[in-house]
């Protein structure tokens, strides 16, 4: 009544304490609502004075204790104990009886004040009462959302009304939205971004309808991506759908520049997604892709404290150290020695550069440790599957298309199926060579086997280095199919035993950033019965001396000849597999040479790998009798006795002979 401005501003300091830190416990329905409905007047009535008629102009002097009031009102609409909906239905009712709903009270309130601003100082207000504004649109009441939305449109109108831009907004917006995804929804950004596009649409000024309408593009193509990344459950079955949102993010917050949302994008896909499924591999190349797209230089990176990581304030070259020594640690967990020791050898070369030698010693020593781990160690890797959809509930993303699935270590075809089943509960699953029924949603499942590089088959390389690079960095996958043209019975079915192998190729190599990729070729290669036994043969021998390195490893009598003992007679014993026997039976004669002229040519390739395998035998027979135990004597007569007679005096001559 005085037009005390000191008195005002003491008295909304007073609310403001009073509302922030009520001495009432929330339990306190009665008393904490009276005190509540108290503050709610006595804003009224400052609201009302007429000390407060000059707030529309832009240099009021009262600007401080508008942005006061504004979140006074704001706190209100979201105190505890006006939310009568989390309240017991007795208690609900009493206080509606005597009250009202004072959140809408405080709403309307709000908006009144609100609409006497200024735009300059609507601007002002916007960092401090965004997040308050977002929670206001979250609201279960249509009124205090409709409000919410009300000023959200203003802030927009009043940034471009100083800036010319809604850039800033529009950072706040999907930073804002980003951090609330995943305890809230989103249809609230929806129903925002519908409201700012109707008041758009009926505005005048065609510069602010140009600038919001881009405005409202942006977030809403930024909606989709979250969108994508929150509506799959946290569950194994959904770890492909959500690394590719993940992923799919990542690319759109990589062009769009917004780095503040990228490095929290990044670990989800590392934390939530990869290292929880124990996908160490895949989460080391996906911090190293982040390393590498760094800089070795001063700018200054903000701090980042999410989903169980932190990173300090830092430069980005200590940024990019942190991120590589992430990478290195996720590898090492995932066994990826290899991998470990290409990063380290960046972070040294980078030591050596800026002359940080007291970083050197302990990087030496762990890529130390890291070359003992691949010759000491034995490695086991992720098997692959090739699967196919046919079946229109499986939509346009998959519908007819093949991929490859890297599952998980020596995962069997069996438990990969039951995997994909419970993920496709309606579909058929069955092998490539069944043909199933038309109109039947099914999915084909076969198990394949990376095809080697060029130089994996190097004799000089350690038998455990191949079998890493084997499984590692491959794009091009196969499996076979045995069968014969002729339907006619034979004693020697290897005589016309074809094999058709069927190859799949990727875009990139596995290991990557993801567990599942689309095959982009496919191709058949047909190979005739004699380098069938050819290959067969070839991989016998592989089989073999890895073996033979293997038990040189082991003492005397160790008794442990498993793998050694198993190649050996599975080779010598021609009663086990036939192999070799009814190789020749087969190939090496004259009435072969006369029915299939066009298949001669590989004859000798055929006696040159007999030969290889009948020298290589010995020595496994050696290392078996050194390693293997009083009780497998039986078996190692038997094998020396069928090798000295079924090989040596009769497989190994005719192979002679008939060159």
């Amino acid at each position: 009544q005085h037009h005390d401005l000191e008195f005002s501003r003491l008295l909304l300091r007073i609310l403001d304490l009073f509302l922030n830190q009520s001495p009432f416990p929330d339990g306190w329905v009665v008393i904490s609502t009276i005190s509540t409905r108290v503050t709610f007047k006595v804003i009224n009535a400052l609201i009302n004075a007429p000390i407060m008629s000059t707030i529309s102009d832009i240099n009021n002097p009262i600007e401080a204790e508008c942005m006061i009031i504004v979140r006074l009102l704001l706190t209100l609409t979201q105190k505890n104990n006006l939310q009568l909906e989390s309240l017991t239905k007795i208690r609900s009712e009493f206080v509606f009886e005597r009250y009202g709903d004072m959140r809408q009270d405080a709403a309307s309130l709000l908006i009144l004040f609100w609409s006497r601003l200024s735009l300059n100082l609507k601007f002002k207000l916007t960092s401090m009462i965004f997040y308050d504004t977002i929670t206001l649109c979250q609201s279960k009441s249509l009124e205090l959302r409709l409000a919410g939305r009300r000023i959200f449109s203003d802030l927009m109108e009043a940034e471009f009304f100083v800036a010319k831009s809604c850039a800033s907004l529009e950072t706040l917006t999907i930073e804002t939205a980003n951090s609330m995804a995943e305890g809230l929804g989103l249809n609230y950004l929806v129903e925002i971004l519908d409201h700012t596009a109707e008041q758009l649409a009926v505005t005048t000024n065609q510069a602010l309808k140009i600038e919001g309408t881009r405005f409202v593009k942006s977030v809403r193509e930024f909606h989709s991506y979250l969108f994508d990344l929150q509506q799959h459950k946290p569950t194994p079955a959904n770890e492909i759908e959500r690394s590719t949102a993940a992923l799919k993010m990542i690319a759109y917050l990589q062009k769009s520049g917004r780095d503040a949302i990228l490095l929290d994008c990044i670990m989800f896909l590392v934390k939530d997604v990869h290292e929880s499924a124990m996908n160490y591999v895949e989460a080391g190349l996906v911090i190293e892709h982040l390393a590498s797209s760094l800089q070795w230089s001063e700018r200054i990176f903000e701090g980042y404290n999410r989903r169980g990581k932190n990173y300090p304030r830092q430069k980005e070259s200590e940024r990019k150290e942190a991120l590589y020594l992430d990478a290195i640690d996720m590898f090492s967990r995932g066994e990826d020695w290899e991998r470990c020791i290409t990063l380290i050898k960046i972070l040294l070369q980078r030591h050596e550069e800026t002359v940080s030698f007291e970083k050197i010693p302990s990087l030496l020593h762990q890529q130390g440790d890291m070359y003992a781990s691949i010759l000491n160690s034995d490695r086991f890797f992720p098997a692959y599957f090739r699967i196919k959809f046919e079946g229109e509930i499986f939509g346009t993303e998959r519908n007819g298309k093949s991929f490859i699935y890297r599952g998980g270590v020596e995962e069997s075809l069996r438990s990969f199926m039951v995997r994909i089943q419970e993920k496709f509960p309606t579909a058929a699953i069955i092998l490539d060579d069944k043909n199933p029924q038309k109109n039947e949603n099914v999915i084909f499942i076969r198990t394949v086997r990376p095809v080697f590089p060029q130089g994996t088959e190097n004799s000089n390389i350690l038998e455990k280095v191949l079998t890493y690079r084997r499984a590692n960095n491959v794009t091009v996958f196969t499996y076979n199919v045995l069968k014969r043209k002729s339907t006619s019975e034979t004693d020697n079915e290897f005589r016309d035993l074809w094999n058709h192998k069927y190859f799949f190729v990727t875009e990139k190599s596995f290991p990557c950033q993801i567990r599942c990729l689309a095959v982009v070729k496919e191709y058949i290669e047909n190979i005739d019965p004699v380098r069938c036994a050819v290959e067969t043969l070839k991989e016998s021998y592989t089989s073999l001396k890895a073996a033979i390195t293997e038990s040189q490893k082991k003492g005397d009598r160790c008794g442990d000849t498993s793998d050694l003992g198993r190649y050996l007679g599975g080779i010598i014993d021609a009663g086990v597999n036939g192999g070799p026997r009814k190789y020749i039976d087969a190939f090496l004669n004259k009435k072969f040479e006369k029915d299939f002229p066009d298949l001669v040519s590989h004859i000798p390739e055929l006696k040159k790998q007999l030969i290889l395998l009948s020298e290589l035998i010995p020595q496994g027979l050696v290392a078996h009798d050194r390693i293997r135990s009083e009780l497998m004597e039986p078996f190692q007569k038997h094998l020396e006795k069928t090798f000295n007679e079924q090989w040596i005096d009769k497989m190994i001559r005719t192979v002679k002979e008939s060159s």
